[in-house]
């Protein structure tokens, strides 16, 4: 049985996509959620198990694991961990950390998982997840991860930022830093942040003792995975700047090209993918992909007040536009409360996937989404607003030569001045959109058969080389 793990919202249709795909070829899967809320939502077929994590300590311990560790490893991180925490506070930790790896190796062997499925195998997972692919990686069941973002070390150091405002942030001092340089050199972040550590230096001690490691805790797909599936050569080229070995990455492209490139079947949406027609007659569809509010976080935006004023006067300037149909999709880190905010405005609020929603509107308008990728593969116009100044340069639409459908900005009267233009004169925007029905060089595979190639490769079914 093949196991997929599913531990956010952002990523569940997009493994669920995945998985549907699979079960057709007629492979037995299932599912690990993070969350009992998602387990309402997969419905697949009856005889796909589903779990949740607490189904792993429910586990009985039939077989242990032997965890092999240099002696004199051990008495240091035995040592230096008491003098950190104290003898029974460690104790609870490792103890905690190991019944959950012994748990996982032996849930692992009842269930007779024989493959693994994730989107993210390092630093990004959740914690649970880290220490079950440790189970994995010490029972040689296969890892494949098939990445459904763009992420690279930047996001890291934006959470990083996120974490100084907030005086969270764990640096390490004096002996400390001395004994990490020497047994724990890989979790001591490097250049911005210079010798940060992600957890607490107890919690990586344990980690260590008990082989629950990540080989770089400071890229997003740092883990051990057996193959990882690129859905471009930016990508690609990405991952082997990340130390990642050639002979593991699969230039394959993505799920989700073939998701949008599927939709071409429906009619309605057919005329609308790569093409210079707009979706209503005469009039401009907006899809704003509404941000989350980092703005008690340590920004840089000087053009709004605060989240609320910035709901306000951006809403104001959208409504203003004339010949213009506004649709709204949250994303996923927007709150209730911060919902209820938008309610006297009368708005399009869409609670459809966003993939079904781009090829819906001739403007995807988003705050640094990775999303952006696709729709301009869609062939949409992209503008994107950089409202907290990320400046994130890694973004595989940056490294694109496309000066006709990206827009990026950091100030709002200069957004402004892009989306009235491209609103006021339909006959323009319509250049534009004719140029993005071309083919989009390195933006990836768009031929309906990425899901193909991911599953002939790992399943070694005439696997078609690119």
């Amino acid at each position: 049985m093949d196991l997929f793990l599913i531990y956010s919202k952002s990523n569940f249709n997009f493994m669920k996509q995945i998985a549907v795909f699979f079960k057709k070829k007629n492979h037995k899967i299932s599912f690990l959620l993070a969350s009992e809320i998602f387990k309402k939502k997969i419905n697949i077929t009856k005889d796909t198990e589903v779990f949740l994590y607490k189904d792993i300590l429910d586990t009985s311990l039939r077989q242990q694991i032997k965890i092999r560790n240099n002696f004199f490893k051990l008495f240091v991180y035995y040592l230096w961990s008491m003098s950190l925490v104290g003898k029974e506070n460690f104790k609870i930790i490792n103890d905690k950390n190991k019944k959950f790896l012994f748990k996982s190796a032996n849930f692992l062997l009842s269930k007779k998982i024989k493959k693994i499925f994730v989107c993210e195998d390092g630093i990004g997972s959740d914690f649970n997840s880290i220490i079950l692919l440790s189970a994995a990686k010490y029972l040689k069941i296969p890892i494949y991860n098939i990445p459904f973002g763009s992420g690279t070390e930047e996001d890291i150091e934006f959470s990083l930022k996120t974490k100084q405002s907030q005086k969270l942030l764990i640096k390490t001092h004096g002996f400390n830093l001395l004994l990490s340089k020497l047994f724990l050199k890989k979790w001591l972040k490097k250049g911005k942040f210079k010798n940060v550590i992600m957890y607490p230096l107890e919690l990586i001690i344990s980690m260590e003792m008990n082989q629950i490691s990540l080989r770089n805790p400071w890229i997003i797909n740092g883990g051990y995975a057996s193959k990882i599936f690129a859905e471009n050569d930016i990508s690609k080229n990405q991952y082997i700047s990340e130390g990642i070995n050639r002979e593991r990455i699969v230039n394959s492209g993505s799920p989700y090209s073939d998701y949008i490139y599927n939709l071409k079947r429906i009619k309605t949406i057919k005329k609308t993918i790569r093409t210079n027609k707009l979706i209503l007659k005469n009039k401009v569809s907006i899809l704003i992909s509404w941000p989350p509010n980092y703005f008690d976080y340590d920004h840089q935006n000087k053009d709004f007040k605060n989240y609320e004023n910035f709901i306000e006067l951006f809403l104001n300037f959208l409504i203003s536009l004339k010949n213009v149909c506004l649709n709204i999709s949250f994303h996923p880190g927007v709150s209730e409360n911060e919902k209820k905010l938008f309610k006297s405005y009368n708005l399009n609020i869409k609670n459809e996937w966003v993939l079904n929603l781009i090829p819906k509107n001739d403007i995807y308008l988003s705050y640094a989404s990775s999303l952006i990728r696709w729709s301009l593969l869609a062939g949409k116009v992209a503008v994107n607003y950089d409202l907290y100044n990320l400046n994130l340069n890694y973004q595989p639409w940056k490294k694109v030569e496309m000066n006709h459908g990206y827009y990026c900005f950091n100030r709002f009267e200069d957004l402004k001045k892009k989306i009235i233009m491209l609103t006021s004169n339909v006959n323009n925007l319509k250049k534009i959109l004719k140029l993005q029905s071309n083919p989009l060089p390195n933006l990836g595979l768009f031929d309906g058969k990425c899901l193909d190639r991911i599953h002939d490769n790992i399943y070694k079914k005439n696997v078609q080389k690119f």
